[in-house]
């Protein structure tokens, strides 16, 4: 999933510098919409 963000990242031109911590901002929204999710798709 890292990878992902990193490549859609660049794609998009986001700079460089603060693509950690747009990495690690995305990684945590996932986590809370995980829940949310997952029973959707029950």
């Amino acid at each position: 999933m890292v990878a992902m963000i990193k490549v859609l990242l660049a794609i998009h031109k986001y700079p460089p510098d603060k693509q950690p911590e747009a990495t690690e901002r995305v990684i945590a929204q996932a986590e809370l919409l995980a829940d949310t999710w997952a029973t959707e798709a029950a």
